[in-house]
């Protein structure tokens, strides 16, 4: 069964630098697209003006333009989900230590089958499974130790 993502933000402030930037280069590849042809025609039409330059550019290149902004949507959306699969299992991680540090709990978890950082997951799942056993096991010597004092406790009674 397929797990879908119930947020599209996982780490909204790492997601969002991502997406300005993707769109930052989206338009500066806009801008080149218009100003490169206007460019060559300026030095091969030198006796137009600008404005005329700008309306032959702006003729041939306004579907270019439209399907780059139709585009872009798609774009957006595939980076969004991109991004979750490296983000997603690096807030689980962050989320499960924080666990550990607020509630002294640790658990192992896993990730989808198609998210980034497997070996990262599997060596905190092995971490998480040693400290259990480690807690485990201090817990059973406490108890040990418990038992002892009062055995110790019990037989000092006995001979008084």
């Amino acid at each position: 069964m397929k797990i879908k993502r119930q947020n599209w933000f996982v780490d909204a402030e790492l997601q969002s630098t991502i997406l300005v930037r993707a769109v930052t280069y989206w338009a500066a590849v806009v801008l080149l697209m218009l100003a490169a042809p206007a460019t060559i025609q300026s030095f091969l039409q030198p006796q137009m003006t600008l404005s005329e330059h700008l309306s032959v550019t702006w003729r041939l290149l306004w579907p270019v333009l439209v399907v780059l902004t139709l585009i872009l949507p798609l774009a957006i959306h595939d980076v969004l989900k991109f991004t979750n699969r490296f983000v997603g299992p690096v807030y689980r991680l962050r989320r499960e230590f924080d666990n550990y540090m607020s509630l002294g709990e640790i658990s192992q978890f896993t990730i989808r089958k198609n998210d980034f950082w497997k070996e990262l997951v599997e060596g905190f799942n092995h971490l998480a499974a040693h400290v259990q056993s480690l807690e485990d096991q201090l817990e059973a010597a406490e108890s040990a130790v418990q038992e002892s004092a009062e055995r110790s406790a019990t037989a000092a009674s006995v001979r008084d």
